[in-house]
């Protein structure tokens, strides 16, 4: 596919079709976590947190699909 993307409604379909391939259980997953997420951010002060690897772990598969990259 191109990875290229010449229009906003190309890449709300590559948004929403990245969005859809986000598997329910990984979505559950992150919700129940949250409060330890928060009381980690916050005994760091705001700083960063172990988290930071599972939004990298996001962010590259976001580019993989939305972008058609990596």
């Amino acid at each position: 596919k191109d990875p290229r993307l010449t229009s906003m409604t190309q890449l709300r379909r590559r948004l929403q079709h990245a969005w859809k391939e986000i598997p329910q259980k990984h979505l559950i997953s992150l919700i129940h976590s949250m409060p330890n997420r928060i009381k980690t951010v916050l005994k760091n002060k705001g700083g960063l947190s172990c988290y930071i690897k599972c939004l990298n772990s996001i962010i590259y598969v976001a580019k993989k699909n939305i972008l058609g990259i990596m």
